[in-house]
């Protein structure tokens, strides 16, 4: 019987305290395990933890000591919902994908492991998912091992020795070879003080993990264990009954405290109204969330209630759908109504709400974009801005999502002053896996453009900075989103091949993997509000490269979370920096930082709202 020790997780974001603490532990006991290492960490959970600038090095120190490292995945990032050979999580950085992409993004990786002098012929699943193509292009790549399963020795597939890895939980077992994973990041100090007191009463059969690799195997008979371990806890899996949610069943029986109303079906607002009543939701409060009938479907947690309305489609003043809605609003005798847009079917119903009821307004745009606009377009834009001052003396509250759209607001509407204010925006994270675009065939290095596409958003103006750059220095620029390309920017990507042009509704799947995978985000504007796009690419800790204009401005630290560039010649050039690994993890750690101590949704909604104190 042996048991063998492995790590996952293994990055320069870390839980260092507690990766010291084992790193101390099976050195006092001459214990050699195995190392996970991500390659090129993109996960935005991992990506939180502290950083070190000698990550690797203190990795590389490791290896020179005889510890084995296994390449653990490529950036950590899932993109399917496929759960592999093993079914055991229905979540997937390889398996269900396409071979020549598992291809690239193994070599990928391997050859970034190689850079840091951590080249290894094992490979360590993220998830514990992978699938027999997974295994192929592995062994075409000249893997020799994989450390997962359920067998009690290890066994052959397509090449390669599958060294089981069966619990996260110190034990021993009668026979065989166990392999006993620990994860340092999520470690707790409980979980510690009982892994150092089993290594202390059970040394003697602890093997370092290149013992592991040389542990003969049973071939079919292992493989078949392993079937039968799988087919059990399937089974056992199936039998599991739900534990029913009594508290939620209880708030959502009761009154709502908070209404959200949005007349938006899809985009940027909608995702807003979503991603706040989860906030709210998540901070205790029984919440209500209005949404139009053709707004698909929508993933909130138990909490918050949904209601859905026939969408009004004409700007026309005394729409009979809207004193129906204010009194469904009212009728739920609701703290509070927060408007998550100024439609002009929202200022209707914001007039009609009884005064007793508290409303917060939310304005996203105080000026209206450069955009292209026909008569009937203006003259539903100069109805919204009648209807908007008429709710602008009716609301409680008004809130603006960036100090730049305040300070327009005040220059607009003085005599509000006194009931306004701002709220920064946080990331919208929707609750799915990352799937790459169709159109995608590289699976990172680009720069990305992504949202749709108007007048105001200066796509030219990228396209001619992306021109400029020298080709064989310069990655593919992607540019993603619905909307009409101007003839000038329609004609410079046709000429460019290295252009990636995705112009259709990117759902929320694929946007997620485009930023993840990005080398920066280009918000190239020439003018902005705020942007939705920025807090994203800040969570993944992926920098920007904005335009001058003072929406995107105030949420840029130039030179540390990314670059502020005042003409096409100041952007091509920021675009060139970002091929540059050091300045883009710099830049990283500062977009990272930036998210954390400005763009925190719940402590920017507590103090926006007044909900309660913040500390």
């Amino acid at each position: 019987m042996k048991v063998a020790f492995r790590f996952d997780d293994i990055t320069t974001h870390m839980n260092w305290d507690m990766f010291d603490r084992l790193v101390e532990l099976f050195s006092k006991y001459q214990i050699k395990p195995l190392l996970g290492v991500i390659p090129d960490n993109r996960d935005p959970t991992l990506l939180k933890l502290p950083y070190r600038e000698d990550g690797w090095a203190k990795i590389k120190a490791l290896k020179d000591r005889g510890w084995l490292m296994a390449q653990h995945g490529y950036q950590h990032a899932y993109v399917s919902d496929n759960a592999g050979l093993l079914g055991i999580n229905h979540y997937s950085e390889f398996a269900g994908v396409a071979y020549q992409t598992q291809f690239d993004m193994l070599r990928d990786g391997r050859k970034l492991l190689e850079e840091h002098g951590l080249a290894s012929d094992i490979f360590m699943a993220p998830a514990h998912s992978y699938d027999d193509q997974t295994l192929q292009a592995l062994s075409a790549l000249g893997f020799r091992y994989v450390t997962d399963g359920y067998s009690l020795l290890p066994y052959k597939r397509h090449g390669l020795k599958i060294i089981p890895c069966q619990t996260s939980v110190p034990r021993k077992i009668p026979f065989g070879l166990l392999t006993i994973c620990l994860h340092p990041n999520t470690m707790t100090d409980e979980a510690f003080i009982t892994l150092y007191k089993w290594l202390e009463h059970n040394r003697e059969c602890v093997c370092d993990y290149e013992a592991a690799l040389k542990t003969p195997g049973l071939g079919l008979l292992s493989r078949a264990m392993e079937r039968c371990v799988l087919t059990l806890r399937k089974s056992l899996k199936n039998k599991e009954r739900p534990i029913s949610d009594d508290s939620a069943a209880e708030s959502n029986a009761q009154e709502p405290a908070i209404v959200l109303f949005t007349a938006n079906y899809a985009g940027g607002i909608l995702q807003f109204a979503v991603y706040l009543a989860q906030v709210l939701a998540r901070q205790g409060q029984r919440v209500c969330l209005f949404l139009p009938e053709n707004a698909g479907d929508i993933a909130l947690p138990p909490a918050v209630t949904v209601y859905r309305f026939k969408r009004y489609r004409k700007a026309m003043p005394g729409n009979k759908y809207a004193a129906d809605l204010a009194r469904r609003l009212a009728g739920l005798k609701p703290a509070r109504v927060l408007l998550c847009d100024d439609t002009i079917i929202t200022e209707q119903i914001l007039l009609r709400l009884e005064k007793k009821i508290q409303t917060t307004q939310f304005i996203h745009d105080v000026l209206p974009h450069p955009s292209w606009t026909g008569i009937y377009e203006r003259l539903r834009m100069q109805l919204e801005r009648t209807y908007r001052r008429k709710g602008l003396g009716r609301a409680d509250q008004i809130r603006m999502l960036s100090k730049n759209g305040y300070e327009q607001f005040l220059a607009a509407y003085p005599k509000y002053r006194t009931k306004a204010d701002y709220m920064l925006l946080g990331a919208h994270i929707p609750d799915t896996r990352p799937v790459p675009p169709a159109e995608m065939t590289q699976s990172s290095g680009y720069y990305l453009f992504f949202g749709r596409i108007d007048k105001y958003k200066g796509v030219v103006n990228l396209l001619k900075a992306y021109e400029r750059l020298a080709e064989r220095d310069r990655p593919p620029l992607v540019i993603a989103g619905s909307g009409t390309l101007q003839a000038e920017e329609a004609n410079l990507a046709a000429q460019n091949e290295d252009v990636v042009l995705i112009n259709r509704f990117v759902d929320d799947a694929e946007m997620l993997w485009l930023i993840q995978n990005a080398l920066t985000v280009a918000l190239p504007y020439i003018e902005a509000s705020q942007s939705g796009v920025l807090p994203l690419a800040y969570h993944f800790g992926v920098p920007v490269v904005t335009s001058a204009v003072r929406g995107l401005a105030e949420f840029v630290e130039d030179g540390e979370s990314g670059y502020v560039c005042a003409d096409i010649g100041t952007m091509s050039h920021a675009l060139g920096r970002m091929n540059d690994p050091s300045v883009r993890e710099k830049l990283s750690r500062g977009a990272l930082r930036l998210s954390k101590e400005r763009l925190d949704w719940d402590r920017n909604v507590k103090k926006a709202l007044g909900l309660t104190d913040i500390p």
